[in-house]
């Protein structure tokens, strides 16, 4: 069970992001990448390493909201934080560093990230799809999500200014892509 602290940082994450992006100007804007075009809603998942924050349109939101009804990961398969990784669990990217940037990736049967302390990525459009240990399939699409691996006793100040830094590095990605 995440910790009262990490449950803090996550919803004050959501709510920093959504401001970020409405305080953008007109210009800044021009810059985004298509997916915020799209009725969505910010979502924040987390373990006590580990924080992203999706912008989920509605029919995945949907998704989400019926895992977690069924008591399912609300993103099977598509990170683990690293101290929670599992020996000899295959992953395709271990994740360290920060502001690393993915687009348009697509996973099959394999954890698509391992996310460790201190690291931050940004993901957009991101195909995922994995059987779990039942035989159960997940077959989804991560539209955009920021992922950050929590430092040891971070607190928010630590948190937001790498949470600032990722954002600023994703806008700077999309304005050098149009």
């Amino acid at each position: 069970m995440p910790s009262d602290n990490v449950r803090d940082i996550a919803n004050k994450s959501v709510e920093y992001v959504k401001t970020f992006f409405a305080d953008l100007s007109y210009e800044e804007r021009q810059f985004l990448p298509s997916i915020f075009k799209t009725a969505g809603s910010w979502l924040s998942n987390f373990d006590n390493f580990t924080i992203g924050i999706f912008y989920l349109t509605q029919e995945e939101m949907q998704r989400v909201v019926k895992n977690i009804n069924q008591r399912v990961h609300a993103f099977p398969g598509f990170y683990v934080s690293e101290p929670n990784r599992k020996e000899k669990m295959p992953v395709a990217i271990k994740m360290e560093g920060e502001c690393n940037y993915f687009a348009s990736c697509h996973t099959e049967n394999i954890i698509a990230f391992s996310v460790c302390q201190g690291s931050s990525y940004t993901v957009i459009d991101h195909f995922h799809e994995i059987k779990d240990s039942s035989g159960q399939e997940f077959k989804y699409r991560v539209d955009l999500a920021f992922i950050l691996g929590l430092l040891p006793n971070e607190d928010w100040q630590q948190f937001e200014k790498r949470l600032s830094e990722l954002l600023l590095h994703s806008l700077s990605t999309w304005r050098s892509m149009k």
